[in-house]
């Protein structure tokens, strides 16, 4: 993959690849990128951000986790003036839940960036973003998700428990995991009111 380099990012890409050849960046390279990237599109008084999504693709293809996150949120639409790509946001939450795009181990967000791949890679699946619609495959990796100690997957595993979708209707199991949640971090989104629910 060819590094983008326009005027606005150029100098954020040759320092952050100075003396990297192709295929290796180290981490605090691929930092300076994603950095530098993240602040462009949170400043709301620069237009310039139409390669904003190549310089996070690189940062992603070479294992920044935050840089695969704030990725998703671009393909998403999360992020003015970039159009929202749903089929690349699917392709690459499933690679990062697959464990097929390695994220940097030695980054401390890796795991949650992995976590919260799952998670969103579940509600692409019972959505149908970027993809056809399957509550087996939603429930499958909102599982898999919950079961490795995500909260907001847990919560959304109950809703998915009290509802029956994916084939898997308990609300007796669904309300133990919401209790469970609450005892760790009762601020997850929706916690209470799906319990209300039961």
């Amino acid at each position: 993959m060819k590094l983008p380099l326009t005027t606005l990012f150029a100098a954020c890409i040759l320092t952050a690849t100075a003396g990297a050849t192709e295929g290796e960046a180290s981490l605090s390279q691929l930092e300076t990128a994603y950095t530098t990237t993240a602040y462009i599109l949170n400043d709301r008084n620069n237009e310039s951000i139409h390669n904003a999504t190549a310089t996070l693709e690189y940062c992603a293809e070479h294992g920044h986790p935050l840089a695969a996150l704030l990725l998703l949120d671009v393909y998403e639409g999360k992020r003015r003036g970039l159009q929202a790509q749903p089929e690349k946001a699917e392709q690459l939450a499933r690679r990062i839940a697959a464990g097929e795009l390695k994220l940097n181990v030695e980054h401390k967000q890796s795991v949650s960036v992995k976590l919260e791949s799952m998670f969103r890679y579940a509600l692409y699946c019972e959505k149908g973003v970027g993809r056809t619609k399957s509550e087996h495959d939603a429930y499958e990796w909102m599982l898999k998700a919950s079961n490795s100690g995500y909260g907001k997957a847990r919560v959304e595993l109950a809703r998915y428990l009290i509802s029956g979708k994916g084939g898997h209707k308990n609300p007796r199991t669904a309300l133990k995991l919401l209790k469970a949640q609450a005892g760790i971090d009762a601020r997850v989104p929706n916690l209470f009111f799906y319990m209300g629910h039961i």
